[in-house]
């Protein structure tokens, strides 16, 4: 009996399915535009690096660090051959946004990848929360999704395809300790994925997030000085390591590939199992 029968029995539909695949998987995004909001460091800069090895041209939004910005450009076209429009705007203002997006389009020629990055993080207790700090994290990590999320859904509704990204982040899962105006402004956007992902899926557009915990950046030292407590946040992490911003890059360009074209309205929680310590 050959190896193909014994797989697949007498059932030549089986033998159909198991056979039928390519053993190679790729993700190609040539020919793809992509915009990512606070594209120039941390998470977006990985991100926007990715998405240009898979084949994207990009335009990264930044709001400071023009140093930075400019050597990623370089990086982009010298060495991956991809095109990359660099647009400083504060995207909490949505006039701002709309500019920036005919921009992009005129630029680039369309939007069929957002992702909604840009986000600040800080821990105070409640009561060293005024108003003034609420509404700027508030502006910041939802409004501005919001606003890239509305003025972009309007392209890919003429071409009756694309895929959002919305990247929040563990912390409305777990009950982040003090910061609570994070947790609610990412806890929004959680919302505002499902949300969106049942109006636009008419439109063949796919909106998922994805919420990462403790990431290794460049400002995680500043953020945790103390080694007693970075050693705690290790132990509370099962697979024994802190996430990484290429992890969380891997899983954007994942979902915004076909791979992923029946994952709709979902945050993937990339925590390395962090949240399931309570």
């Amino acid at each position: 009996m050959s190896g193909r029968q014994e797989v697949g029995g007498s059932n030549p539909l089986i033998s159909t399915i198991l056979f039928s695949f390519d053993p190679m998987i790729t993700i190609d995004l040539s020919d793809k535009k992509a915009i990512v909001t606070g594209g120039n460091s941390g998470i977006g800069k990985a991100v926007s690096l990715r998405l240009a090895q898979a084949g994207c041209d990009l335009a990264i939004n930044y709001h400071t660090d023009e140093d930075s910005v400019y050597r990623l450009k370089d990086k982009i076209e010298s060495y991956m051959g991809q095109k990359a429009v660099l647009i400083k705007s504060d995207i909490r203002d949505e006039g701002t946004v709309k500019k920036m997006v005919s921009r992009i389009v005129r630029e680039l020629g369309t939007i069929d990848i957002l992702i909604n990055n840009a986000g600040i993080t800080s821990s105070p207790g409640i009561e060293d929360i005024d108003l003034s700090e609420w509404e700027t994290v508030i502006d910041v990590n939802l409004s501005s999704a919001f606003y890239c999320a509305k003025h972009c859904s309007e392209v890919m509704k003429e071409k009756r395809c694309g895929k959002m990204i919305n990247i929040s982040s563990a912390g409305p899962i777990t009950g982040k300790y003090k910061g609570i105006h994070c947790a609610a402004a990412n806890g929004g956007l959680d919302a505002m994925t499902r949300a969106l992902s049942r109006e636009l899926a008419d439109y063949n557009i796919r909106v998922n997030g994805i919420a990462p915990a403790v990431v290794e950046t460049d400002t995680y030292p500043n953020s945790y000085p103390e080694r007693q407590k970075r050693d705690k946040i290790l132990q509370n992490i099962p697979i024994g390591r802190l996430g990484t911003t290429e992890d969380i890059a891997n899983i954007c360009v994942f979902l915004c590939s076909d791979l992923a074209d029946h994952l709709n309205g979902q945050t993937i929680i990339a925590d390395g199992g962090m949240s399931l310590q309570g």
